[in-house]
């Protein structure tokens, strides 16, 4: 074991339901915990579809402790009191430059420290206690109503079965990041990140057990904090690349404003015209060609990894993100070796690149986007999101609003994304952004009746692309289409040149 590293056995708590480990590195540590309150916690907020993770799994479990009409009341509570605490604390001290690109809020999230109660609590009371930092009393009372209600059947298979395997993989878990020295790895990509975290930083790792079922198994992080789903019998060699994914997302959000706003003001400044569909690619692909890529290639065989490698989507499943990552791989290794960071022109020039190599089609350029709609569209909004995976969106309704306007001028470095009704074209007749020329051109277009998808050049590296239907049907037909068209070329984009995903 290397010098820089070792693990402790930390005390479970009083009631002996928890096991935990802390690895000690130079920079981080990785507390690592097989708790009960954060688990029952998780599987309420998944069962409330508060976040991304397997539903049907947890909800299969609970149907075999005799789920009731009362217990989905209980459950809908959950999710209400949840949903009414939203947005981001912003710092005062933080001034930001308009730039013309937007730059994501940096400051804690509410709904994120709400769920943040949970992974934190060691039982009922302390539940309590930390949610009501947030929320008001009568909400911390009624949660904390909720929590008691599951807790008996939810102990008794934590007791007899969850623990157990939990214990046995945590133990893994520790022994494998030691082995393969995976702390100084991180340690490196930490630096490599520039993030803006003190020395000796904490960082909590929580394993949330999952029944086997169907689906994958999800990962997520919550700020600092670290989730893992762990199914029955998985090893953790199956697992380590995608908590060191979700963990580098967090160095990323760690970054300060400044840097922050340098690193995004080389990409506009890079003379590449894709070079903003680059930024735009950036954190997920870097996150994944780290973790997916560079943490399984420490820990599998070379022959298993050089095989996974040549599989489509092998590393993220979302073919920009995958190819974008492949191509990283090289380079962002030599970096680290060399002390380089993220903010050098080595690793920029790298991304932009990576992120070239296999065309720009929209959902390359809609990763940071902006959605403008009427509010006969406001059921299609969430499918475009997944069709293009966008990671951030800056929404406004109704077109022809003023704040519509001012959301336009704001960002005219992004690429977007405008839903129309064709009898509704007359709300873009105030954007400045579309010449006489584009709205003849969609006026003439929607005569012929039939649905289209209109791309309009923003600038020298940007796009809009406007869908026009007449109802939310075709209009999500439309938004089927647009992840397969091909690179931008202003104009009526033709189904002959788009294949249906």
């Amino acid at each position: 074991m290397k010098p820089a590293l070792f693990v402790m056995l930390v005390a479970g708590v009083a009631n002996a339901q928890s096991v935990q480990r802390a690895l000690i590195g130079k920079q981080l540590t990785l507390d690592i915990d097989a708790a009960p309150l954060p688990n029952l916690t998780y599987q309420l907020d998944c069962m409330a579809k508060l976040m991304p993770c397997s539903a049907d799994a947890y909800r299969a479990l609970w149907s075999e402790w005799q789920w009731s009409a009362d217990d989905e009341k209980a459950l809908a509570t959950w999710a209400e009191i949840h949903q009414r605490y939203q947005g981001s604390i912003r710092l005062r001290d933080e001034r930001r430059s308009n730039l013309g690109y937007p730059l994501e809020p940096r400051g804690p999230n509410v709904a994120s420290r709400l769920r943040h109660a949970g992974l934190v609590a060691t039982d009922i009371a302390s539940y309590r206690s930390h949610l009501a930092l947030l929320v008001l009393p009568a909400d911390a009372d009624a949660a904390t109503q909720v929590l008691t209600r599951f807790w008996p059947r939810f102990e008794k298979w934590w007791k007899t079965k969850a623990l157990k395997q939990l214990s046995s993989f945590l133990q893994a878990m520790t022994t494998l990041i030691a082995k393969k020295d995976l702390l100084t790895f991180i340690e490196k990509a930490e630096s490599f990140y520039e993030a803006d975290l003190p020395s000796g930083f904490h960082i909590p790792m929580h394993l949330m057990f999952r029944p086997v079922g169907k689906g994958a198994t999800h990962g997520q992080q919550l700020e600092q904090h670290s989730i893992v789903e762990v199914v029955e019998g998985e090893k953790p060699e199956g697992r380590v690349d995608v908590v060191a994914h979700e963990l580098f997302h967090f160095f990323f959000w760690s970054r300060s404003g400044p840097k922050t706003e340098a690193l995004m003001k080389a990409f506009i400044d890079a003379p590449a015209p894709e070079s903003l569909m680059a930024l735009g690619l950036l954190n997920e692909a870097l996150a994944t060609a780290l973790g997916n890529g560079l943490v399984a290639k420490r820990v599998l065989t070379t022959e298993k990894f050089d095989a996974q490698l040549k599989k489509p989507n092998a590393l993220y499943n979302d073919p920009a993100i995958d190819s974008d990552a492949k191509q990283l791989l090289t380079p962002v290794e030599m970096l680290l070796a060399e002390g380089k960071t993220i903010s050098s022109a080595e690793f920029v020039n790298a991304q932009i690149g990576a992120a070239s190599a296999n065309g720009a089609t929209p959902s390359h350029y809609l990763r940071t986007m902006q959605l403008f709609f009427d509010p006969e569209f406001t059921d299609v909004t969430g499918a475009l999101r997944r069709a293009v995976f966008a990671n951030s969106v800056w929404s406004s309704c109704p077109l022809a609003h003023p704040q519509t306007i001012e959301t336009l001028n704001e960002a005219p470095l992004l690429s977007g994304v405008v839903l129309v009704a064709p009898t509704q074209l007359s709300h873009l007749s105030t954007w400045p952004q579309l010449n006489q020329k584009t709205r003849d051109a969609l006026a003439a277009e929607a005569k012929r009746g039939a649905p289209f998808i209109y791309a309009v050049k923003r600038g020298e590296k940007a796009w809009l692309w406007v869908l026009v239907a007449a109802d939310s049907a075709a209009m999500t037909t439309l938004i089927e289409r647009l992840p397969c068209a091909p690179a931008p070329v202003e104009g009526v984009v033709s189904s002959a040149e788009c294949v249906t995903r």
